[in-house]
């Protein structure tokens, strides 16, 4: 928000020197240069102006939001009162921080921002790694959905070109109201994520694909029909430590 803020100035700026130039007949051609090129900086900078200041801005959950993760979030519930305070204090960051596309949808409820961002904090507090820094876009979908990349229907799929997570709000939702029953994609991706430049480390022999069928309820065929993917069992491996 912060960064928008900043950007709008040169935006202004540029479009006022245009329209003088053409009211006129004058040139500013240099001027106009400039504060486009200053546009573009700060449009390339958003992220990390937004980022410093609100490290420099403390935010709170509200109330509200608060109860949610109490009743919804079993990882919350489990944290000691001083870790609540540390997860509430970043997860209320990270959903100011984060871009949010709605795709079919006229803006996006609180509720799913924090479905989606909660297990991204909590595995990001026990990892030494800036997990969200990169990924500052989350895209939203009503139902599963097709994308270039798979030609398949399916429920989540992550960028780490473009720092973009894509998630299906019906299944996101379900795994919030009924996690016996579903399988959380947010969780699936943030660790995909977490072991982007790890997991291809990991011997497949060290995963216990029983250990990650028992705990599931699920074959990893029936994973994959879930998700409309394929999954890779070293990711459900940490998707089972956090679930």
């Amino acid at each position: 928000m912060v960064g928008k803020i900043i950007i709008l100035p040169f935006i202004l700026i540029s479009i006022g020197l245009i329209l003088y130039d053409l009211y006129t007949g004058e040139s500013h051609i240099i001027a106009i240069l400039i504060f486009i090129s200053l546009t573009v900086a700060a449009i390339t900078m958003r992220h990390w102006v937004d980022e410093k200041w609100y490290q420099k801005n403390s935010l709170e959950l509200g109330e509200y939001e608060t109860q949610w993760l109490e009743r919804f979030f079993p990882q919350f519930q489990k944290m000691p009162d001083s870790r609540k305070s540390e997860f509430k204090k970043a997860l209320a960051t990270e959903v100011f921080l984060k871009e949010y596309i709605p795709m079919g949808l006229e803006a996006i409820p609180e509720e799913l921002k924090l479905m989606a961002l909660a297990p991204a904090v909590l595995l990001e507090l026990d990892s030494s790694k800036a997990l969200l820094k990169h990924y500052n876009r989350i895209v939203y979908y009503k139902h599963p959905f097709l994308t270039p990349d798979i030609q398949t229907i399916h429920i989540s799929e992550t960028h780490h070109d473009d720092g973009v997570v894509i998630l299906c709000i019906e299944l996101l939702q379900a795994s919030y109201i009924n996690p016996s029953k579903f399988m959380n994609p947010a969780l699936y991706e943030w660790c995909e994520i977490a072991l982007n430049n790890d997991y291809k480390k990991i011997p497949v022999h060290e995963v216990d694909v029983h250990q990650i069928e028992e705990k599931l309820g699920m074959s990893i065929a029936e994973i994959e029909n879930y998700f409309g993917k394929k999954v890779n069992v070293k990711i459900l491996s940490k998707y089972i430590e956090y679930c």
